[in-house]
């Protein structure tokens, strides 16, 4: 059951970093043409 908690972890916590996933790139390099930008 532990390797359930660590696999939830690293998902979400991967989610919420801007360069964990490419999809998250993606729309902050969009989000920044448009003058919106987005920090850690």
């Amino acid at each position: 059951m532990l390797w359930w908690s660590f696999a939830l972890g690293a998902d979400l916590a991967g989610n919420a970093t801007i360069i964990a996933s490419s999809a998250n790139v993606v729309t902050v390099g969009i989000a920044e043409r448009a003058g919106h930008p987005i920090s850690f």
